[in-house]
């Protein structure tokens, strides 16, 4: 992928996030991200139940339930299969890539949306707009690290004097790597935001660009 392309396609995904679906009583669907047939994408979407008779009983017991319950969302599996070959010089040349990335959400499903008040339901589906908002970027940022170590593996710089007998072994290097920097950058943007408290004004991509690939 050109740096055009790969520039086209981060900035696909923060247009993604900008139509996103109306909120309800619980989350829709996953966000949507631009097609790259090289990074399959698999979402799994999980609920979180919880009761109340209204808005601030809901939320009360979902923070009870959330000590031990999963967080909104997870790091993803990454999982690369590639094809390469061994050049008559002795380097191994990665062909093609595929990165597969499952993720898993996690939102919260408020039993007794249907009998809350017109204010309990203003209130809930503010809460999941700005949780899926917040939810979403998670996913974007993994999703642009991703991107990043095919870009990484891909370059031709990558395989020189490295024979394919060795190359999984430093592809898995650089994943390890790319799950090192999904966990740093959604630490930072959990830190920032206050885990979407305070989402206004936040920028992934200074976020990206202030924290460079290690």
């Amino acid at each position: 992928m050109t740096s055009m392309v790969k520039t086209a396609a981060l900035l696909a995904a923060a247009m993604a996030l900008m139509s996103m679906a109306a909120a309800t009583g619980v989350a829709q669907s996953p966000p949507t991200l631009p097609e790259h047939r090289s990074i399959p994408l698999e979402f799994r979407m999980h609920t979180t139940l919880t009761s109340g008779r209204n808005y601030a009983q809901a939320r009360e017991t979902l923070r009870d339930v959330q000590l031990t319950n999963e967080p909104s969302s997870s790091v993803p599996f990454i999982a690369p299969y590639g094809r390469y070959r061994q050049w008559s010089g002795g380097e191994c040349v990665v062909e093609s890539l595929d990165i597969h990335m499952n993720i898993n959400l996690y939102y919260p499903e408020w039993l007794q949306y249907d009998a809350g008040s017109a204010d309990d339901h203003a209130a809930w589906d503010a809460y999941i707009a700005q949780l899926e908002l917040h939810t979403n970027i998670h996913v974007v940022l993994a999703y642009i690290v991703v991107l990043e170590v095919r870009e990484r593996i891909l370059d031709v710089s990558f395989g020189d004097g490295i024979p394919c007998s060795e190359i999984e072994d430093a592809m898995n290097e650089e994943i390890e790597t790319a799950y090192d920097r999904i966990t740093q950058l959604e630490a930072l943007y959990d830190s920032q935001t206050g885990h979407g408290a305070n989402q206004a004004g936040f920028s992934w991509r200074r976020l990206v660009a202030e924290n460079p690939w290690p």
